[in-house]
């Protein structure tokens, strides 16, 4: 499928996230193997998706990569967004790695270079509930998504964030059917 992306001529970062994008990107690989302990939640939120073949699927706020390769590892179409670079380039290296091919962009979850309805579903786990402005997020996300799309989160339970973002995808996602459940007895949040 042919990405289609929205020219830009501005910064793709936006100011606010600058700081979090260098903190988060300072770890490197070093943080897939972190994402080792939250992968039940990641593969729930795959599941959620109803992943099927010849989907197209972005994975925003992507980290090193764990959602998107495991998409693309049942043979799906998937794109990966992060505004950290080296996380960029552990996830990038990570698919290499496992003769996958998996498009990854420097992007502001904010502000995502894609046309509206571009993906057949979204996905963010455990990365966009870090964004200074989650509903702005949020409404990236669902605005993305093409009509009756597809969209699942995970992040940290009590997280002010991941609760802000999980209500205004929520109220940004009208096209979209609702994909709120718990997974039992984990710390996790998905929708």
């Amino acid at each position: 499928m042919t990405l289609a992306r929205k020219s830009t001529n501005v910064r793709r970062i936006r100011p606010h996230n600058a700081g979090p994008a260098a903190v988060w990107s300072s770890g490197g690989a070093a943080y897939d193997e972190v994402s080792r302990g939250i992968l039940d939640a990641i593969e729930h939120a795959v599941n959620r998706l109803e992943p099927a073949p010849g989907m197209h699927i972005l994975d925003v706020a992507t980290g090193t990569g764990w959602a998107a390769r495991r998409l693309a590892e049942r043979g799906l179409d998937v794109t990966g967004t992060d505004f950290a670079p080296d996380l960029l380039t552990a996830a990038r290296n990570l698919a290499s790695a496992r003769g996958l091919e998996v498009p990854f962009f420097e992007e502001d979850a904010e502000t995502l270079p894609f046309d509206d309805g571009a993906f057949d579903a979204v996905i963010s786990t455990f990365g966009v509930m870090f964004v200074q402005r989650p509903e702005d997020a949020a409404a990236e996300l669902a605005r993305v998504c093409r009509p009756g799309g597809r969209a699942a989160s995970a992040g940290q339970r009590g997280s002010s964030r991941a609760s802000r973002i999980s209500r205004a995808l929520s109220r940004s996602s009208s096209r979209m059917p609702s994909l709120l459940s718990e997974i039992p007895s984990r710390a996790w949040l998905s929708n």
